[in-house]
């Protein structure tokens, strides 16, 4: 390991610690999961090994909207509660685990978007602006839902999916192989949050639209159909029994708003440059006023502005990633508009069950948002490498220290603002909240039982096809 990679280490490690101070305390800071959360973690710890998986059934007496009463594949609390068994405090198990999900998100943001510009500058602001998305940081100090947190760490694993199916020669031989990567995405998404699921399936179609006849390519297709196959193979021992929840109307009812079109945004919480620590979801009643922070971060929206600036006057270098980044971009502002609570969701709701069951997988329009900031935040690093062509090296690291100190700057603002606003528990009251009593499937039936075996089938094919494939490798050099 040379001295740049133990920097780059060193720079991650920085990078969630940062994002970590309120974790850095003797107590926990309220979230509206909270609750939710550290009875999942108590439960898991006491059923492992009695039963599995382990299986929580939802709760049918929450408010309507309520996600975390959905059934859900529940892997992402195996690690606070192994942490548990060993014999860490309730509250010590959420932090770290917390904790551990900042760090691979950033080391995941920083692999995945290194690889998609190719360079490590820019792979290095890209994990920044996602690690410190005011988004994402107010979804998990504010909201504080373990699987959605999990969530953030593998989206830039589909999206570094997308770009290298549509940007790698289709004529290659590696390329068949190339539905590895988003398929290890989407099965790690769909076990850690449905909500994130439906809306990383959102994006990926969108981009399919978007990329018009090179969707339609025979290898192109060959790939989107092993991604697919894979994904619904491997993860059918969860995807059947939720989908046969699903027929149940209590069951899809609960998980959708009463006023789900009111759970959607303002276009003008992208624009906020300052974030604070409002929690409010619903902005029927009180418009955005202690609105939950929903934005990419000011210095993504710079970086964006800039980057429409150079598109309209053609101070942007074509070829290459250009058609990649427009689709990206244009991509983007659909989700945007979705996520909007201009946009009529509400003619959906209550037509038939079909409509019910996506609702229901959406949450509230405002998820979406996520997968725009996702977009924009690679929008926004692209532009950093166009307006660095023409500039010197010391003119690119003062470029990039800008950036940096706006990030840096709102997400300290923001946490600053959570801290100070919010309300905390500490010993025994954390005990107390994670002892609501949540339901643990226990019976299974024969279709739960057979879409098991389907999964350790295809899990087992699938690493068969790996060492076949590795075998080749090491023949052929």
């Amino acid at each position: 390991m040379d001295l740049r990679e133990k920097r780059i280490i060193l720079y991650l490690i920085l990078i969630a610690g940062v994002v970590s101070v309120p974790l850095m305390t003797d107590y926990l800071m309220t979230s509206s999961s909270l609750a939710s959360e550290l009875s999942h973690i108590e439960v898991i710890s006491r059923e492992i090994g009695k039963v599995f998986p382990v299986r929580v059934g939802s709760w049918g007496s929450m408010d309507y909207g309520y996600s975390a009463a959905s059934f859900q594949s529940n892997m992402c609390y195996l690690l606070p509660a192994l942490l548990r068994l060993a014999g860490m405090g309730l509250g010590n198990a959420y932090k770290w685990t917390l904790f551990l999900y900042h760090l691979g998100t950033a080391v995941t943001a920083y692999v995945c978007f290194t690889k998609c510009f190719e360079k490590r500058d820019a792979g290095l602001l890209a994990s920044i602006l996602y690690t410190w998305c005011p988004y994402r940081l107010s979804e998990i100090y504010l909201v504080g839902d373990l699987g959605e947190a999990a969530g953030w760490m593998f989206l830039p694993l589909i999206l570094l999916g997308i770009k290298r199916i549509f940007t790698e020669d289709v004529e290659e031989s590696a390329y068949k192989w190339l539905w590895v990567l988003p398929a290890w995405g989407f099965s790690l998404i769909l076990l850690s949050s449905t909500v994130f699921l439906f809306g990383a399936v959102c994006m990926t179609v969108l981009f399919l639209f978007s990329m018009g006849r090179r969707s339609l390519r025979k290898q192109t297709l060959g790939v989107i159909g092993k991604t697919a196959a894979a994904v619904v193979l491997v993860n059918a021992w969860f995807l059947i029994p939720m989908l046969l929840r699903m027929r149940d109307a209590s069951a899809v009812g609960i998980l959708i708003p009463q006023d789900i079109r009111g759970r959607g945004m303002y276009f003008v919480q992208y624009l906020s440059a300052f974030p604070w620590a409002g929690d409010g979801v619903g902005m029927t009643e009180n418009g955005i006023c202690n609105a939950q922070v929903m934005s990419p971060g000011a210095a993504v929206i710079l970086l964006v502005v800039l980057l429409l600036w150079m598109l309209f006057t053609g101070h942007c270098r074509q070829g290459g990633d250009f058609g990649f980044t427009c689709r990206m971009l244009s991509v983007s502002g659909i989700l945007v508009f979705f996520s909007l609570n201009f946009f009529p969701w509400d003619l959906f709701q209550d037509k038939n069950m079909l409509f019910s069951i996506l609702l229901a997988l959406m949450g509230s329009p405002a998820k979406l948002g996520i997968l725009a900031c996702v977009g924009l935040i690679y929008a926004g690093c692209q532009a950093f490498l166009w307006m660095g062509e023409s500039r010197t090296q010391k003119e690119r690291h003062i470029l990039l220290l800008i950036v940096i100190a706006m990030s840096l700057g709102t997400a300290q603002f923001q946490l600053g603002n959570i801290l100070s606003a919010g309300s905390f528990v500490r010993g025994d009251e954390i005990q107390a909240l994670g002892s609501l009593m949540l339901p643990v499937v226990e019976q299974e039936s024969v279709i739960w039982r057979l879409s098991e075996g389907i999964s350790a089938v295809a899990l087992a094919g699938c690493i068969a096809m790996w060492i076949v494939r590795r075998r080749k490798r090491v023949k052929k050099v």
